[in-house]
């Protein structure tokens, strides 16, 4: 195959260093985000489910047929519940497989490692972005199981490809950032490396200041800005739990003493 454009070069006419045309139809879209989160896309950091639910809200802009659903999707269904399986549903519209070719879902599989799940209804699959090698097993049984449930269908399993895994434990949110950018693009997954993905950081980070907190704000934070916030949100923190430990705590009464029952005794009866 011929070898892929890197639109992360130091090219000023590469496509990835032209304005961010394909983000226009967000802008009017009022999506905030705390900045201090956004320190979460600083390289060697995991990306906070709170950038990837508002990236995931401004992206939902530029397809009118993928869903791109809410990251407590997959939480709920692995529930394994009707009382999950109900929650899920209320996080898509009803005419879903009306409206949408596909649903989107990205998860946090066990709190430490984001992954993608994507059904597409068409093609009766579900495919699995995983930039590791996770036993996703339990989750691809559970939303086969619902899909059958709620849409009637049986879905096949397809593991992608093309890409290189991550290299280290905690750009994994940022893989599934930049597989979800493209699919919402019509691209493939292939392609994607590891340098990317490290350039992806900033380039994400840069979006969502322009994209999210400045509609709210009309600021663009500089570095040095969102230092200063997170130090004085820290030093905050700190006073606040300083200000706890320094109240007088309510002394806690001795527990009853626990009464016991006397033994009985009994006499030994010698005989001769």
């Amino acid at each position: 195959s011929p070898p892929q454009e890197n639109p992360f070069d130091n090219d000023p006419n590469a496509k990835w260093n032209q304005p961010a045309e394909e983000y226009k139809a967000a802008e009017n879209e009022l999506i905030t985000i705390d900045v201090t989160e956004l320190q979460t896309l600083n390289p060697g950091e995991e990306v906070s489910d709170q950038v990837i639910d508002t990236f995931r809200k401004i992206l939902m802009k530029q397809s009118s047929r993928i869903f791109v659903a809410e990251i407590y999707m997959m939480e709920t269904l692995m529930y394994k519940t009707p009382m999950g399986d109900d929650l899920a549903a209320k996080s898509y519209p009803k005419n879903l497989t009306e409206v949408y070719d596909m649903i989107v879902m990205p998860y946090n599989y066990d709190g430490k490692h984001w992954v993608c799940f994507t059904i597409n209804f068409k093609e009766k699959t579900l495919y699995v972005f995983d930039s590791a090698s996770t036993d996703l097993k339990e989750e691809i049984k559970t939303i086969k199981n619902f899909v059958k449930d709620k849409f009637k269908t049986n879905l096949k399993t397809k593991y992608l490809k093309g890409f290189e895994k991550q290299d280290n434990d905690y750009d994994c949110g940022v893989y599934v950032m930049e597989y979800i950018r493209r699919l919402l693009k019509g691209e493939t997954q292939e392609g994607i490396t590891n340098k990317m993905i490290r350039a992806c950081r900033k380039k994400f980070k840069e979006l969502l200041k322009k994209r999210a907190n400045d509609l709210a704000s009309k600021k663009n934070y500089s570095q040095e800005k969102l230092d200063q916030i997170v130090k004085q949100k820290e030093a905050a923190e700190k006073r606040a739990l300083e200000e706890l430990n320094k109240r007088p705590r309510a002394k806690t009464p001795p527990p009853p003493p626990i009464k016991t029952k006397p033994k009985k005794t009994t006499k030994k009866i010698y005989t001769k």
